[in-house]
């Protein structure tokens, strides 16, 4: 039979083993979302490299295409406001 010593040795032990588990769970809870952060910051990395090569590579090609894109989109915001201005109906004073 044990006695009351022995008991509260067994409940200061279990609490130990406790405080270990909670702590090996909490620390490979934060190992694995470190991973996971690196994983994504690595992902986007690589990213950014890959855009940055295409446009070290083809500099000429990239901004003929910006220009050609800006020079569609003023001529699309032209033809909205000359065919807005076409709709009004005049004033007759």
């Amino acid at each position: 039979m044990l006695r009351k010593n022995d008991q509260t040795t067994l409940c200061d032990q279990s609490d130990v083993v406790e405080d270990e588990v909670f702590t090996n769970l909490v620390d490979a809870v934060v190992e694995d979302a470190n991973r996971l952060a690196n994983l994504e910051n690595d992902a986007f990395d690589n990213y950014v490299m890959r855009v940055q090569s295409k446009l070290h590579v083809d500099v000429p090609l990239f901004r003929s295409r910006f220009t050609n894109g800006y020079h569609t989109l003023l001529e699309q915001i032209k033809y909205e406001k000359s065919s807005h201005e076409s709709k009004k109906p005049e004033d007759k004073t």
